[in-house]
Protein backbone atom coordinates (compact mmCIF):
# COMPACT_ATOMS: atom_id res chain seq x y z
CA UNK A 1 0.00 0.00 0.00
CA UNK A 2 1.16 3.35 -0.50
CA UNK A 3 1.06 6.40 1.47
CA UNK A 4 -0.61 9.65 0.64
CA UNK A 5 -0.70 12.73 1.89
CA UNK A 6 -2.76 13.47 4.60
CA UNK A 7 -6.58 16.23 3.71
CA UNK A 8 -7.51 18.37 6.82
CA UNK A 9 -10.22 16.03 7.60
CA UNK A 10 -7.62 13.48 7.89
CA UNK A 11 -5.70 12.29 10.95
CA UNK A 12 -3.12 9.43 10.28
CA UNK A 13 -3.65 6.15 8.42
CA UNK A 14 -2.53 5.17 5.01
CA UNK A 15 -4.25 5.77 1.85
CA UNK A 16 -4.11 3.88 -1.01
CA UNK A 17 -5.64 3.12 -4.71
CA UNK A 18 -7.52 0.28 -5.37
CA UNK A 19 -7.39 0.40 -8.87
CA UNK A 20 -6.41 -1.64 -11.58
CA UNK A 21 -7.50 -4.14 -13.96
CA UNK A 22 -8.95 -7.78 -12.48
CA UNK A 23 -6.08 -9.67 -14.05
CA UNK A 24 -3.61 -7.42 -12.31
CA UNK A 25 -5.15 -7.53 -9.12
CA UNK A 26 -5.25 -11.12 -8.91
CA UNK A 27 -1.91 -11.60 -9.97
CA UNK A 28 -0.95 -9.57 -6.95
CA UNK A 29 -2.11 -11.97 -4.36
CA UNK A 30 -0.36 -13.94 -1.81
CA UNK A 31 -3.04 -16.45 -1.26
CA UNK A 32 -5.24 -17.80 -4.26
CA UNK A 33 -7.45 -20.15 -2.14
CA UNK A 34 -9.79 -16.87 -1.05
CA UNK A 35 -10.04 -15.76 -4.76
CA UNK A 36 -11.62 -18.78 -5.47
CA UNK A 37 -13.69 -18.73 -2.39
CA UNK A 38 -14.93 -15.69 -3.55
CA UNK A 39 -15.59 -16.67 -7.22
CA UNK A 40 -17.40 -19.61 -5.32
CA UNK A 41 -19.76 -17.09 -3.86
CA UNK A 42 -20.43 -15.41 -6.36
CA UNK A 43 -21.56 -17.96 -8.57
CA UNK A 44 -23.51 -19.79 -5.96
CA UNK A 45 -27.60 -19.10 -7.10
CA UNK A 46 -28.89 -20.90 -3.96
CA UNK A 47 -27.78 -17.73 -1.90
CA UNK A 48 -29.56 -15.15 -1.65
CA UNK A 49 -28.05 -11.43 -1.95
CA UNK A 50 -28.50 -10.72 1.59
CA UNK A 51 -26.55 -14.19 2.44
CA UNK A 52 -23.71 -13.10 -0.62
CA UNK A 53 -22.71 -10.02 1.24
CA UNK A 54 -22.57 -11.60 4.48
CA UNK A 55 -20.67 -14.33 2.99
CA UNK A 56 -18.24 -11.95 1.13
CA UNK A 57 -18.00 -9.87 4.58
CA UNK A 58 -17.09 -12.93 6.53
CA UNK A 59 -14.20 -13.80 4.22
CA UNK A 60 -13.05 -10.20 4.18
CA UNK A 61 -12.54 -11.01 7.46
CA UNK A 62 -11.06 -14.21 7.41
CA UNK A 63 -8.28 -12.50 4.77
CA UNK A 64 -7.46 -9.52 6.08
CA UNK A 65 -7.48 -12.16 9.87
CA UNK A 66 -10.02 -9.34 11.38
CA UNK A 67 -13.11 -9.89 13.81
CA UNK A 68 -15.57 -8.41 11.90
CA UNK A 69 -16.58 -7.38 8.21
CA UNK A 70 -19.61 -4.88 7.64
CA UNK A 71 -21.35 -3.01 4.91
CA UNK A 72 -22.37 0.26 5.47
CA UNK A 73 -24.75 2.57 3.64
CA UNK A 74 -23.52 6.09 2.93
CA UNK A 75 -25.87 9.54 2.27
CA UNK A 76 -23.27 12.32 2.00
CA UNK A 77 -26.30 15.09 2.04
CA UNK A 78 -27.45 13.45 5.15
CA UNK A 79 -24.32 13.10 6.92
CA UNK A 80 -25.70 9.65 7.80
CA UNK A 81 -24.03 6.45 8.04
CA UNK A 82 -25.66 3.08 8.35
CA UNK A 83 -24.86 -0.71 8.32
CA UNK A 84 -26.40 -2.43 6.02
CA UNK A 85 -24.77 -6.14 6.34
CA UNK A 86 -22.33 -7.69 8.91
CA UNK A 87 -20.28 -10.98 8.94
CA UNK A 88 -20.92 -11.52 12.41
CA UNK A 89 -21.97 -10.36 16.59
CA UNK A 90 -19.41 -7.84 17.25
CA UNK A 91 -20.05 -5.82 20.73
CA UNK A 92 -20.14 -2.35 18.94
CA UNK A 93 -21.04 -3.11 15.36
CA UNK A 94 -24.46 -4.03 14.56
CA UNK A 95 -26.54 -4.26 11.97
CA UNK A 96 -29.30 -1.70 11.47
CA UNK A 97 -27.15 1.08 13.46
CA UNK A 98 -26.99 4.16 12.25
CA UNK A 99 -24.74 7.02 13.47
CA UNK A 100 -23.44 10.41 12.26
CA UNK A 101 -20.39 10.16 9.20
CA UNK A 102 -18.29 12.29 11.14
CA UNK A 103 -18.05 9.60 14.05
CA UNK A 104 -16.51 7.06 11.75
CA UNK A 105 -13.45 6.29 9.85
CA UNK A 106 -15.53 5.91 6.67
CA UNK A 107 -15.78 9.56 6.36
CA UNK A 108 -11.89 9.99 5.76
CA UNK A 109 -12.57 7.54 2.69
CA UNK A 110 -15.28 10.31 1.32
CA UNK A 111 -12.90 12.97 2.05
CA UNK A 112 -10.12 11.52 0.23
CA UNK A 113 -11.70 9.25 -2.40
CA UNK A 114 -8.98 6.39 -1.79
CA UNK A 115 -9.26 3.40 0.52
CA UNK A 116 -8.19 3.57 3.85
CA UNK A 117 -5.43 1.58 6.44
CA UNK A 118 -5.59 2.18 10.08
CA UNK A 119 -3.46 -1.17 11.88
CA UNK A 120 -3.08 0.61 15.37
CA UNK A 121 -5.02 3.55 15.54
CA UNK A 122 -3.65 4.80 19.14
CA UNK A 123 0.32 4.41 18.00
CA UNK A 124 -0.94 6.35 14.60
CA UNK A 125 -1.79 8.97 16.35
CA UNK A 126 -6.03 8.58 16.04
CA UNK A 127 -6.65 7.68 19.91
CA UNK A 128 -8.44 10.98 20.00
CA UNK A 129 -10.12 10.91 16.57
CA UNK A 130 -14.33 10.30 17.23
CA UNK A 131 -14.19 7.03 15.76
CA UNK A 132 -11.88 5.15 17.70
CA UNK A 133 -13.67 6.82 20.89
CA UNK A 134 -17.00 5.86 19.59
CA UNK A 135 -15.87 1.97 18.26
CA UNK A 136 -12.67 1.79 19.46
CA UNK A 137 -11.18 -0.22 16.59
CA UNK A 138 -7.24 -0.21 16.13
CA UNK A 139 -7.77 -1.63 12.78
CA UNK A 140 -9.51 -0.39 9.95
CA UNK A 141 -9.51 -0.97 6.44
CA UNK A 142 -11.72 0.22 3.89
CA UNK A 143 -12.82 1.67 0.64
CA UNK A 144 -15.92 2.71 -1.22
CA UNK A 145 -18.64 1.39 -2.82
CA UNK A 146 -19.94 1.96 -6.06
CA UNK A 147 -23.72 0.85 -7.72
CA UNK A 148 -24.67 1.50 -11.34
CA UNK A 149 -22.14 4.67 -11.03
CA UNK A 150 -22.88 6.23 -8.11
CA UNK A 151 -22.20 6.21 -4.24
CA UNK A 152 -23.83 3.14 -1.90
CA UNK A 153 -21.68 3.38 0.86
CA UNK A 154 -18.09 1.10 2.40
CA UNK A 155 -17.58 -1.94 3.01
CA UNK A 156 -15.05 -2.12 6.22
CA UNK A 157 -13.01 -4.88 7.86
CA UNK A 158 -11.79 -3.89 11.76
CA UNK A 159 -10.54 -5.17 14.76
CA UNK A 160 -10.35 -3.94 18.37
CA UNK A 161 -6.65 -5.03 18.61
CA UNK A 162 -3.95 -3.81 16.51
CA UNK A 163 -2.77 -5.55 13.49
CA UNK A 164 0.84 -7.12 13.77
CA UNK A 165 1.76 -6.74 10.09
CA UNK A 166 1.66 -3.34 7.35
CA UNK A 167 -1.01 -4.21 4.55
CA UNK A 168 0.85 -4.51 1.17
CA UNK A 169 -0.44 -4.82 -2.64
CA UNK A 170 -1.88 -8.02 -2.00
CA UNK A 171 -4.19 -6.27 0.95
CA UNK A 172 -4.92 -3.86 -1.58
CA UNK A 173 -6.44 -6.29 -4.10
CA UNK A 174 -7.87 -8.17 -1.66
CA UNK A 175 -10.25 -5.19 -0.57
CA UNK A 176 -10.70 -4.18 -4.50
CA UNK A 177 -11.85 -7.37 -5.53
CA UNK A 178 -14.16 -7.49 -2.12
CA UNK A 179 -15.43 -4.19 -2.86
CA UNK A 180 -16.21 -4.74 -6.79
CA UNK A 181 -17.96 -8.37 -5.80
CA UNK A 182 -19.96 -6.40 -3.19
CA UNK A 183 -20.85 -4.05 -5.76
CA UNK A 184 -21.79 -6.88 -7.82
CA UNK A 185 -24.35 -8.52 -5.76
CA UNK A 186 -26.20 -5.07 -5.25
CA UNK A 187 -26.50 -4.60 -8.63
CA UNK A 188 -28.11 -7.82 -8.89
CA UNK A 189 -30.49 -6.94 -5.80
CA UNK A 190 -31.50 -4.23 -7.65
CA UNK A 191 -32.56 -6.18 -10.73
CA UNK A 192 -34.27 -8.46 -8.36
CA UNK A 193 -36.39 -5.77 -7.42
CA UNK A 194 -37.99 -5.12 -10.64
CA UNK A 195 -41.75 -5.97 -10.58
CA UNK A 196 -41.43 -10.18 -11.70
CA UNK A 197 -43.40 -9.63 -14.93
CA UNK A 198 -41.44 -7.21 -16.37
CA UNK A 199 -37.93 -8.56 -15.30
CA UNK A 200 -39.35 -11.65 -17.24
CA UNK A 201 -40.32 -10.07 -20.70
CA UNK A 202 -36.92 -7.63 -20.33
CA UNK A 203 -34.62 -10.85 -19.65
CA UNK A 204 -35.83 -12.83 -22.69
CA UNK A 205 -34.98 -10.08 -24.98
CA UNK A 206 -31.79 -9.15 -23.66
CA UNK A 207 -30.61 -13.12 -23.32
CA UNK A 208 -32.01 -13.80 -26.40
CA UNK A 209 -30.91 -10.64 -28.54
CA UNK A 210 -28.23 -11.68 -31.59
CA UNK A 211 -26.06 -8.69 -30.68
CA UNK A 212 -23.56 -9.30 -27.59
CA UNK A 213 -24.55 -6.83 -24.97
CA UNK A 214 -23.22 -5.75 -21.68
CA UNK A 215 -23.69 -3.14 -19.13
CA UNK A 216 -21.06 -1.32 -17.29
CA UNK A 217 -20.64 1.10 -14.30
CA UNK A 218 -18.43 3.97 -13.71
CA UNK A 219 -15.34 2.50 -12.52
CA UNK A 220 -15.70 0.11 -16.10
CA UNK A 221 -16.55 -3.31 -14.49
CA UNK A 222 -18.43 -4.93 -17.07
CA UNK A 223 -22.40 -6.43 -15.58
CA UNK A 224 -25.00 -8.26 -16.91
CA UNK A 225 -23.41 -9.71 -19.89
CA UNK A 226 -26.03 -11.49 -22.22
CA UNK A 227 -25.83 -15.24 -23.04
CA UNK A 228 -24.60 -13.96 -27.04
CA UNK A 229 -21.34 -11.77 -25.51
CA UNK A 230 -20.15 -15.33 -23.62
CA UNK A 231 -21.08 -17.60 -26.57
CA UNK A 232 -18.85 -15.05 -28.71
CA UNK A 233 -15.96 -14.83 -26.47
CA UNK A 234 -15.64 -18.04 -24.55
CA UNK A 235 -15.89 -16.00 -21.03
CA UNK A 236 -18.34 -17.60 -18.43
CA UNK A 237 -21.06 -15.00 -17.11
CA UNK A 238 -18.76 -15.17 -13.78
CA UNK A 239 -15.52 -13.79 -15.50
CA UNK A 240 -16.88 -11.30 -17.35
CA UNK A 241 -18.35 -9.65 -14.40
CA UNK A 242 -14.48 -9.52 -12.91
CA UNK A 243 -13.15 -8.11 -16.11
CA UNK A 244 -13.34 -4.04 -17.19
CA UNK A 245 -14.56 -2.60 -20.78
CA UNK A 246 -11.17 -2.32 -21.88
CA UNK A 247 -10.16 -5.89 -21.31
CA UNK A 248 -12.98 -6.84 -23.14
CA UNK A 249 -12.76 -4.29 -25.90
CA UNK A 250 -8.86 -3.82 -27.06
CA UNK A 251 -9.53 -1.04 -28.87
CA UNK A 252 -10.41 0.52 -25.75
CA UNK A 253 -8.33 2.44 -22.93
CA UNK A 254 -9.01 3.38 -19.37
CA UNK A 255 -8.35 6.74 -20.49
CA UNK A 256 -10.85 6.53 -22.93
CA UNK A 257 -13.56 4.91 -20.64
CA UNK A 258 -12.87 7.39 -18.04
CA UNK A 259 -13.96 10.37 -20.98
CA UNK A 260 -16.92 8.67 -21.89
CA UNK A 261 -17.96 8.75 -18.38
CA UNK A 262 -17.24 12.88 -18.17
CA UNK A 263 -18.94 13.59 -21.61
CA UNK A 264 -21.83 11.32 -21.96
CA UNK A 265 -24.96 12.38 -21.01
CA UNK A 266 -28.52 10.21 -20.80
CA UNK A 267 -28.94 9.67 -24.27
CA UNK A 268 -25.90 9.73 -25.93
CA UNK A 269 -24.63 7.69 -28.24
CA UNK A 270 -20.91 6.76 -29.40
CA UNK A 271 -19.98 4.31 -32.31
CA UNK A 272 -16.82 2.65 -33.40
CA UNK A 273 -15.03 -0.32 -34.80
CA UNK A 274 -13.12 -2.50 -32.10
CA UNK A 275 -11.99 -5.99 -31.29
CA UNK A 276 -13.25 -8.21 -28.76
CA UNK A 277 -11.25 -10.84 -26.78
CA UNK A 278 -11.82 -14.18 -26.56
CA UNK A 279 -10.90 -16.60 -23.48
CA UNK A 280 -8.26 -18.45 -25.64
CA UNK A 281 -6.48 -14.51 -26.11
CA UNK A 282 -7.71 -14.42 -29.64
CA UNK A 283 -9.32 -11.31 -30.79
CA UNK A 284 -12.20 -10.54 -33.09
CA UNK A 285 -13.44 -7.40 -34.87
CA UNK A 286 -17.00 -5.84 -33.63
CA UNK A 287 -18.99 -2.98 -34.65
CA UNK A 288 -19.48 -1.19 -31.25
CA UNK A 289 -22.55 1.15 -30.07
CA UNK A 290 -22.24 2.43 -26.84
CA UNK A 291 -25.20 4.52 -25.14
CA UNK A 292 -25.45 6.39 -21.67
CA UNK A 293 -28.51 5.69 -19.71
CA UNK A 294 -29.59 7.49 -16.61
CA UNK A 295 -32.25 6.22 -14.43
CA UNK A 296 -33.39 7.87 -11.32
CA UNK A 297 -29.98 9.93 -11.04
CA UNK A 298 -27.85 6.82 -11.54
CA UNK A 299 -26.23 6.50 -14.65
CA UNK A 300 -25.36 3.38 -16.67
CA UNK A 301 -23.40 2.66 -20.31
CA UNK A 302 -25.04 -0.22 -22.55
CA UNK A 303 -22.58 -1.42 -24.69
CA UNK A 304 -23.71 -3.25 -27.95
CA UNK A 305 -21.43 -5.52 -29.75
CA UNK A 306 -21.72 -7.00 -33.40
CA UNK A 307 -19.40 -9.55 -34.71
CA UNK A 308 -18.11 -7.96 -38.39
CA UNK A 309 -15.92 -10.87 -39.35
CA UNK A 310 -17.84 -11.45 -42.43
CA UNK A 311 -17.95 -8.35 -43.13
CA UNK A 312 -14.52 -7.46 -42.87
CA UNK A 313 -13.62 -10.60 -45.25
CA UNK A 314 -15.88 -9.11 -47.88
CA UNK A 315 -14.19 -5.53 -47.62
CA UNK A 316 -10.60 -7.36 -47.95
CA UNK A 317 -12.20 -9.00 -51.51
CA UNK A 318 -13.60 -5.73 -52.47
CA UNK A 319 -10.30 -3.71 -51.64
CA UNK A 320 -8.66 -6.65 -53.62
CA UNK A 321 -10.37 -6.09 -56.37
CA UNK A 322 -10.54 -2.30 -55.97
CA UNK A 323 -6.67 -2.31 -56.48
CA UNK A 324 -6.62 -4.68 -59.48
CA UNK A 325 -9.33 -2.71 -61.51
CA UNK A 326 -6.84 -0.83 -64.47
CA UNK A 327 -9.56 1.95 -64.20
CA UNK A 328 -7.94 5.12 -62.00
CA UNK A 329 -10.72 4.89 -59.16
CA UNK A 330 -11.05 6.58 -55.85
CA UNK A 331 -14.19 7.36 -53.49
CA UNK A 332 -14.41 10.94 -51.78
CA UNK A 333 -16.75 12.36 -49.79
CA UNK A 334 -20.03 14.62 -51.07
CA UNK A 335 -17.96 18.09 -50.26
CA UNK A 336 -14.69 15.87 -52.73
CA UNK A 337 -12.49 14.91 -50.05
CA UNK A 338 -10.61 12.15 -51.12
CA UNK A 339 -10.93 8.86 -48.92
CA UNK A 340 -9.83 6.09 -51.03
CA UNK A 341 -7.68 5.29 -54.11
CA UNK A 342 -6.39 2.52 -55.84
CA UNK A 343 -3.08 1.54 -56.40
CA UNK A 344 -3.52 2.31 -60.21
CA UNK A 345 -3.97 5.70 -59.79
CA UNK A 346 -1.08 6.13 -57.55
CA UNK A 347 1.29 4.49 -59.94
CA UNK A 348 -0.33 6.73 -62.77
CA UNK A 349 0.46 9.76 -60.83
CA UNK A 350 3.81 8.83 -58.78
CA UNK A 351 2.24 9.22 -55.71
CA UNK A 352 2.02 8.02 -52.05
CA UNK A 353 -1.62 7.34 -50.28
CA UNK A 354 -0.19 9.95 -47.72
CA UNK A 355 -0.22 12.60 -49.96
CA UNK A 356 -4.20 12.57 -51.58
CA UNK A 357 -6.02 11.11 -49.12
CA UNK A 358 -7.84 13.80 -47.20
CA UNK A 359 -7.29 16.42 -50.10
CA UNK A 360 -10.13 17.95 -52.06
CA UNK A 361 -10.00 16.22 -55.49
CA UNK A 362 -8.95 19.58 -57.44
CA UNK A 363 -5.72 20.00 -55.24
CA UNK A 364 -4.45 16.54 -56.06
CA UNK A 365 -1.81 16.29 -58.25
CA UNK A 366 -3.76 14.40 -60.65
CA UNK A 367 -6.01 17.41 -60.92
CA UNK A 368 -3.56 20.07 -62.17
CA UNK A 369 -4.22 20.92 -65.11
CA UNK A 370 -5.05 24.36 -65.34
CA UNK A 371 -7.99 26.48 -63.64
CA UNK A 372 -10.54 26.14 -66.08
CA UNK A 373 -10.21 22.10 -65.63
CA UNK A 374 -10.40 22.58 -61.66
CA UNK A 375 -13.59 24.51 -62.04
CA UNK A 376 -15.12 22.37 -64.24
CA UNK A 377 -14.30 19.47 -61.59
CA UNK A 378 -15.62 21.13 -58.42
CA UNK A 379 -19.01 21.69 -60.45
CA UNK A 380 -18.93 17.87 -61.54
CA UNK A 381 -18.55 17.04 -57.78
CA UNK A 382 -21.64 19.49 -56.42
CA UNK A 383 -23.77 18.12 -59.24
CA UNK A 384 -22.56 14.53 -58.13
CA UNK A 385 -23.25 15.39 -54.56
CA UNK A 386 -26.82 16.20 -55.44
CA UNK A 387 -27.24 12.66 -57.16
CA UNK A 388 -26.79 13.38 -60.53
CA UNK A 389 -24.59 10.51 -62.62
CA UNK A 390 -21.44 12.53 -64.30
CA UNK A 391 -19.44 11.77 -67.06
CA UNK A 392 -17.27 13.72 -68.66
CA UNK A 393 -13.50 13.68 -70.40
CA UNK A 394 -10.88 15.23 -69.05
CA UNK A 395 -7.62 15.72 -69.10
CA UNK A 396 -5.56 13.85 -65.72
CA UNK A 397 -1.90 14.66 -64.94
CA UNK A 398 0.12 11.69 -64.74
CA UNK A 399 4.12 11.69 -63.51
CA UNK A 400 5.53 10.88 -67.32
CA UNK A 401 2.63 12.23 -69.42
CA UNK A 402 -0.88 13.80 -68.98
CA UNK A 403 -3.34 11.41 -70.18
CA UNK A 404 -7.10 12.32 -71.42
CA UNK A 405 -9.31 9.96 -69.29
CA UNK A 406 -13.10 9.17 -69.47
CA UNK A 407 -14.07 10.65 -66.02
CA UNK A 408 -17.20 9.94 -64.11
CA UNK A 409 -18.33 10.36 -60.74
CA UNK A 410 -20.98 8.24 -59.29
CA UNK A 411 -22.45 9.06 -55.66
CA UNK A 412 -22.87 5.45 -53.28
CA UNK A 413 -23.90 5.18 -49.81
CA UNK A 414 -23.51 9.03 -49.07
CA UNK A 415 -19.56 9.32 -50.81
CA UNK A 416 -18.75 9.26 -54.51
CA UNK A 417 -16.98 7.27 -56.56
CA UNK A 418 -15.16 8.30 -59.12
CA UNK A 419 -13.15 6.83 -61.95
Amino acid sequence: MTDTPQSSDSSPGFFFSVEGDSESLVEKLEDQEYRNRLRAILADEARSTSEKLQSILQLGAEWFRVENGHLVRIDPAEGSHTITEVSGPHPTISRGATTDLSNTYCRKIIAQNEALAVENAPEQGLADDPAFQAFELSTYLGAKVVVGGELYGTACFVDREPRPEKGGESDAAALALLVRSIGQVLEQRRREDRPPETRGWLEAVYEESPAMIVMYDQSGTLIAPNARLQEKTGYEAETLVEMEVFELDREVSRKETQAFWDEMGHGDRRRWEGRFRRKDGTTFPVDVELRCLDREGERRFVLIGRDITARRKRERRYEAAFNRTYQLSGMMEPDGTLVKVNDRALQFGGLDREEVIGKPLWETYWAQTGQESKRKLKEAIRRAAEGHFVRYEREARGKEENRIVDFSILRSSGRSRHS
